[in-house]
């Protein structure tokens, strides 16, 4: 995840988990030997794997409350769509929280899955 939040793999079971490493990495580019840990997952059918940035869990609304990670695993716990899909709700989810309020920080999000 290099410095990024840890990818949440919502499995065929509807159980959502997140894939870490031993040990924290650090942001691509900050330190220039440093050994990142590989994490290998044989991704099932009707598993999706969900990367996204703190943009995602840190948009903030007018009251300054943060959209936050639990809004997100709700959403993708809650959620039988396909990985496009999925995708474009957790978007709109995230900008209808914001309402007026400035996005300061990228939105990126990615959503791989296989067919059941």
């Amino acid at each position: 995840n290099a410095g990024h939040l840890e990818p949440l793999l919502r499995e065929t079971d509807g159980t959502l988990r997140e894939l870490s490493a031993e040990h924290p990495s650090v942001p691509l580019g900050v330190m220039d030997d440093y050994e990142y840990q590989a994490i290998q997952h044989h991704l099932q059918p009707g598993e999706q794997l969900i990367l996204y940035t703190d943009g995602v869990t840190e948009a903030m609304n007018e009251e300054r409350e943060q959209f936050g990670i639990e809004r997100l695993k709700s959403l993708i716990l809650d959620s039988r769509l396909n990985p496009a899909e999925l995708g474009e709700q957790i978007l709109k989810a995230v900008r209808t929280f914001a309402g007026q309020a400035e996005q300061y920080d990228d939105l990126t999000l990615v959503i791989i899955g296989r067919t059941p």
